[in-house]
């Protein structure tokens, strides 16, 4: 309920306005990164890299061990 959720433009993030206590964007289109130093690179690059280990190492996630894909992806 406390957490800050930063996110980029896209309208798909709208609806985080009322599950988040707090919801920033990051508007791409004009900056990389807001006047705060916070930016959604990190993120982007880590579900990057597991669309890639989907697609070649994994071929496929199940969803009952989907966050130990990621824990692994990230570790």
């Amino acid at each position: 309920p406390g957490a800050v959720v930063h996110t980029d433009e896209s309208g798909a993030y709208s609806m985080m306005v009322a599950i988040a206590s707090l919801h920033k964007r990051v508007k791409h289109k004009t900056m990389f990164v807001d006047p705060e130093g916070h930016h959604t690179n990190c993120v982007e690059s880590f579900f990057a890299e597991m669309r890639r280990s989907q697609a070649g190492r994994y071929h496929r996630f199940g969803l009952g061990y989907l966050q130990y894909y990621a824990a692994e992806l990230g570790w």
